[in-house]
């Protein structure tokens, strides 16, 4: 398997593995009431078609997926040319995603979740960040960790 192949795959996986443990999220597209709208970024489905990149950023590497005219590349490779089924299933799943449950809105405890800014020591946060054709920002949220509790993921 290529390592474009690979890094696609990751980045399909951090979205929709993190995403059913992500409990505090920044950015636009953020309800301030998630628990009663449903969907934890309610104006994305809207704006999905908006979307011209991709960036998932780690403490120690970051991989960008842009959108040219119509075929999704990696950029961080050359623009070797994305799997567009994959990049489709991250935007919609993170349009889709819903909260399960608050888990806390201290900061001090967001490192136990793995939700710390990615200028901390030991940070194992996972940012992805959608932009516009113009280079604003659609939606920006941190992935923590998969599951806090001991119990079966939903």
């Amino acid at each position: 398997m290529k390592s474009s192949h690979l890094t696609i795959l990751a980045v399909a996986a951090v979205v929709a593995v993190g995403g059913a443990a992500a409990s505090m999220f920044t950015g636009p597209g953020r309800s301030d009431n998630v628990m009663a709208s449903g969907r934890i970024f309610p104006a994305l489905s809207g704006q999905i078609n908006d979307v011209a990149s991709v960036t998932v950023a780690r403490k120690d590497e970051t991989v960008t997926l842009k959108r040219v005219k119509d075929v999704w590349v990696v950029a961080d490779k050359s623009d070797y040319p994305a799997d567009f089924k994959k990049v489709r299933a991250l935007l919609l799943d993170l349009a889709q995603m819903r909260a399960l449950e608050e888990k806390t809105s201290s900061p001090a405890l967001f490192s136990s979740l793995e939700l710390e800014d990615l200028s901390a020591t030991d940070a194992k946060s996972t940012l992805v960040t959608l932009k516009d054709g113009g280079g604003k920002d659609v939606l920006a949220v941190y992935i923590g960790k998969q599951r806090f509790g001991r119990g079966p993921a939903a």
